[in-house]
């Protein structure tokens, strides 16, 4: 998980070739660590087809499943998310309130995770901003983050999506706050009430210097490292590790930020943005366990951390676990 800012290309002109012509530069990227590789820029959608996302669109897209995003909230009617249901902050003082105006993760997390494929659809606008892995499934934002992430925001958040009947519940927090937090989303994530629900959590520990708490191993919890291309080779991002590895450098997806600033006669096209780090990755896996969802909707979340992880590839330069296969996970 990287929090990282985000710049906006400014033009004067109005006419929608220009206004392209202008803006049509590499989208601004998030801050990295000092590995040797992350200097070389990859394809903006390089993952889409090393985790077969576009194979598994044959069978399916994501219908009929929510995937809640408990993060920084969602840009209001963003135009690459389909479907966003009325969501929940709980932090700040409007509960209804889940609109991602100054941070944008939770919004680039929902276009990798749910953009449309791709986006926007606007038949004038040449840059695909996203090309996202469930399209069609629904999101819940739950807003825990107005400028600080508490015990009682995060764990009353993740309480607040499975409420609200998420499917998959999507945690991509950078640092744990204090306040027994662990315990508390341990006895959420445990309960035989939610046992259909699969969290797809974010890594931020190496498993060796920082362990990863008990929750995030219970068997309805699927942790997330991140992978990435060197040369090549298929070789860790970071030193964060999970049962699962997913692409994590220079995602693509949709900021908050558009390619102009209005006043402006042609229509608001969202900027791109690269994500990168453990964040991104987990968003790719929680799009995959929407397609699984909907393909077998009876499975528990147990059921599909098992389909994710069984089917994920073994890679020689990422230690233990598997590399998401999505096409082959899902049915």
């Amino acid at each position: 998980m990287d929090r990282h800012r985000r710049g906006v290309c400014f033009v004067v002109v109005v006419t929608l070739p220009l206004l392209f012509s202008a803006c049509a530069k590499p989208a601004p990227r998030g801050t990295v660590g000092g590995w040797s590789y992350v200097e070389t820029k990859l394809d903006a959608f390089w993952w889409y087809g090393t985790v077969g996302v576009a194979a598994a669109h044959v069978r399916a897209k994501g219908s009929g499943v929510t995937i809640a995003i408990v993060d920084t909230g969602i840009l209001p009617s963003h135009q690459d998310i389909a479907t966003i249901l009325p969501g929940v902050a709980t932090c700040g003082t409007n509960p209804s309130d889940t609109s991602d105006n100054t941070n944008g993760h939770g919004t680039q997390l929902a276009g990798i995770a749910l953009g449309k494929d791709p986006g926007p659809d606007l038949p004038t606008n040449p840059i695909v901003v996203t090309k996202g892995v469930a399209p069609a499934a629904k999101l819940l934002p739950i807003k825990i983050d107005c400028g600080l992430v508490t015990a009682d925001s995060l764990v009353n958040g993740v309480q607040k999506a499975v409420d609200n009947n998420a499917n998959v519940v999507l945690i991509a927090v950078g640092g744990y706050p204090a306040g027994n937090v662990h315990s508390r989303l341990g006895a959420i994530v445990g309960d035989e009430k939610y046992k259909n629900v699969l969290f797809v959590v974010a890594s931020v520990w190496d498993d060796t210097t920082y362990t990863p708490p008990a929750w995030t191993q219970l068997g309805n919890a699927i942790l997330v490292a991140a992978m990435t291309l060197a040369n090549g080779d298929e070789v860790p991002f970071n030193d964060k590790r999970g049962a699962i590895w997913a692409p994590g450098r220079d995602i693509d997806t949709a900021d908050i930020k558009y390619l102009s600033d209005p006043p402006i006669t042609v229509p608001l096209i969202n900027a791109p943005f690269s994500m990168q780090g453990t964040s991104p990755a987990s968003a790719i896996v929680a799009g995959c366990a929407a397609l699984i969802k909907e393909r077998q909707g009876g499975w528990s979340g147990g059921d599909i951390k098992n389909a994710l992880t069984t089917k994920a590839v073994t890679k020689p330069g990422l230690p233990t676990s598997g590399r998401l296969d999505c096409n082959a996970a899902v049915p």
